[in-house]
C-alpha cells in the first residue's frame, strides 16, 4: 500500500514538472498573461465591449425627425447601433454585427 502511494506521488511530481516544462516551451503562460493584458486594456477603453451577456439591440430604419426637411432613403441598409458599421445581409442573417459583436434583429 505504501509503495503504491509513493509511486503515485512520484508520478504526480513528474507530471507537474513535465507540465511546467511544456508550458514554458510552448510559452503558454506568456500567452495567457498577454491575453489578460489585452482584455484589461479593452475593458478600460470600452467597459461594455467585454460582456458575457451581450446586449440585444433591435435595429430600426432611420426616421425623419419632426420638423426636419431631409427624409431618409427608403432603400438604405441599416447601420449597427454599436459601431455604426453599415450592416449587410450576412450580419442581419446571423443576427450579429461582425465588427463589434452586438446582437441585432
Amino acid at each position: 500500500m505504501t509503495e503504491s502511494l509513493i509511486i503515485f506521488f512520484i508520478g504526480l511530481i513528474i507530471f507537474f514538472a513535465c507540465r511546467e516544462i511544456m508550458c514554458w516551451y510552448w510559452k503558454v503562460n506568456e500567452g495567457v498573461e498577454l491575453l489578460t493584458k489585452i482584455e484589461n486594456h479593452l475593458s478600460e477603453l470600452n467597459p461594455n465591449a467585454i460582456n458575457s451577456n451581450p446586449k440585444k439591440i433591435i435595429l430600426n430604419k432611420p426616421k425623419a425627425e419632426l420638423g426636419s426637411k431631409s427624409k431618409p432613403k427608403k432603400d438604405s441598409e441599416p447601420n449597427c447601433p454599436g459601431c455604426g458599421k453599415l450592416l449587410d445581409w450576412k450580419d442581419i442573417n446571423h443576427q450579429k454585427c461582425y465588427a463589434c459583436g452586438i446582437e441585432v434583429e
